[in-house]
């Protein structure tokens, strides 16, 4: 009675545990100390295949003694006859539908999802290619229209940096740039003028400087802030340069 009783526990304790350990494996969360492939699923998983391999021991070894008393004892015969037929029911669907699932997917539902999968994936890339495409064609005609703004005003830095921010703030909400910068040959601010939702300044790398002295204006993607940066020369300035971000849809870099 107590050998069932124990038995029955630890049933119950590795129903438990497996229920818990599925549901963490299917859907873990994000982050926090029960994420995806944590110590704390780990230990989980390993408590269940302990619990398990002791309930496969327990059964075997109930079997191995009705095997030996099975010469003797025709109830034992009768019993492990039981045993087998039992066993048998029990797996012989699960491996039918595991068969028959595996054909399916592998032969069935694949073929007839792949090509509309490859296809969505594809148009979407496309589409985030084109607004791609677009917001770098809008940054190359604003830049540099704004740009020749700025060269006009070119005395009023000197003269009155304060009047001159503000006018670069108004001119990079018209733009539709979340920041606008006023940069020296150094990466040093010589005006600045940031929205509410502009990102953290980051200054442009030297070959950014290099690449814009020839006149054109070096645009960079930056995937993890979903924003474009580019850097113009301003040839009224004896050494500046424009440097503005604006901002894009997100998630749209991370599908090219």
């Amino acid at each position: 009675m107590r050998s069932r009783f124990t038995l029955g526990g630890a049933y119950g304790v590795a129903i438990a545990l497996t229920a818990t350990a599925v549901f963490l494996a299917s859907s873990p969360p994000a982050t926090g100390p029960i994420g995806p492939a944590t110590t704390v699923i780990l230990v989980v998983l390993g408590f269940n295949l302990a619990l398990i391999l002791c309930i496969a021991g327990i059964v075997g070894w109930r079997l191995l003694d009705l095997v030996d008393a099975r010469a003797s004892d025709a109830g034992a015969r009768l019993h492990l006859r039981f045993v087998g037929l039992f066993s048998v029911a029990a797996v012989a669907p699960a491996v039918i539908v595991a068969l028959f699932f595996g054909v399916l997917v592998n032969r069935g539902v694949d073929a007839w999802f792949s090509e509309r999968v490859r296809t969505v994936v594809e148009n979407s890339a496309t589409v985030a290619r084109s607004y791609v495409t677009e917001q770098t064609t809008y940054i190359s005609q604003h830049v540099g229209p704004m740009a020749g703004t700025l060269n006009q005003a070119a005395p009023t830095l000197a003269e009155s940096p304060v009047a001159f921010g503000h006018f670069l703030k108004s001119l990079a909400d018209d733009n539709g740039f979340s920041a606008a910068y006023v940069l020296d040959r150094d990466g040093r601010i010589l005006a600045r003028a940031e929205s509410d939702t502009a990102p953290p300044f980051l200054a442009p790398p030297p070959s950014s400087f290099r690449r814009t002295d020839t006149g054109d204006i070096t645009s960079q993607r930056f995937v993890d802030e979903d924003l474009f940066r580019a850097l113009y020369r301003l040839k009224a300035f004896p050494d500046a340069y424009l440097y503005i971000a604006r901002p894009i849809d997100k998630g749209i870099l991370a599908h090219l």
